[in-house]
């Protein structure tokens, strides 16, 4: 790896340890993100590339429609979009 700032070089190697305390500081930001979001108040969508996440948007979307009590119909465009 090449740090930006500096332009060192950096080898890493990956091994079970590397690996698992990547892993951990992975999951400690995904949990600071998710209560920071929680505190302000906004919903919190996590995408993955390894499912459909345009299913996964729209799925989200309903879902947050549906609790703000406005109505689901297929033929319900975007206030200025294509109808």
């Amino acid at each position: 790896m090449t740090d930006p700032e500096t332009g060192a070089v950096h080898e890493i190697v990956l091994n079970k340890r590397v690996r698992k305390a990547y892993a951990e500081a992975a999951a400690a930001q995904r949990l600071r993100t998710r209560e920071a979001l929680r505190r302000c108040g906004a919903h919190h969508l996590v995408l993955r590339t390894d499912r459909d996440w345009i299913a996964d948007i729209a799925r989200f979307a309903l879902r947050q429609r549906r609790a703000a009590g406005r109505p689901v119909s297929a033929g319900t465009a975007a206030p200025g979009g294509p109808a």
